[in-house]
């Protein structure tokens, strides 16, 4: 079993060069979420498709990004950046005004809002749950009448 003190990492983090010309080192859910928020309209409306495996990556790298930076005991308010906050918001914003401007099949649209259910529920047991709230309570708040499942 790979364990964590015989690896030499540098916390999971890669180079990444963004359109400000600085190199940072960006972790693999936030540059994730950079390029779903930052790319082309029909990029984004492919990712919608299987977007449960974005969802799934996104909180695997977070818990791994926890676990190697000894996070997973800290408080919640703590463990992700300000950046994956804004980030995730603003891509749930995203899938919000999608779904009320472009109709979409009552099955995609359904699985659309049961995977975002499935992630919010993942967030709940790693970040601020206040913060998780706030986002289920606007997701649950905009989301269009015919795709709610629970009435």
């Amino acid at each position: 079993m790979l364990m964590k003190e015989d690896c030499e990492i540098e916390e999971g983090c890669y180079q990444s060069q963004h359109d400000n010309g600085n190199t940072l080192p960006k972790l693999l859910h936030e540059e994730l979420l950079f390029h779903l928020n930052n790319s082309e309209r029909n990029t984004r409306e492919l990712a919608l498709n299987n977007i449960w495996f974005y969802f799934d990556l996104i909180i695997k790298s977070v818990i791994e990004d926890m676990h190697w930076k000894d996070k997973l005991n800290a408080p919640r308010e703590f463990r992700v950046s300000e950046e994956f906050m804004k980030s995730t918001s603003d891509f749930l914003e995203w899938i919000l005004v999608n779904t009320h401007q472009k109709p979409k099949s009552e099955e995609i649209g359904t699985h659309l809002v049961i995977s975002v259910a499935h992630f919010l529920c993942d967030l709940l047991c790693l970040v601020d749950r206040g913060w998780v709230f706030s986002l289920i309570q606007n997701f649950s708040n905009k989301i269009p009448a015919d795709l709610q499942i629970c009435k």
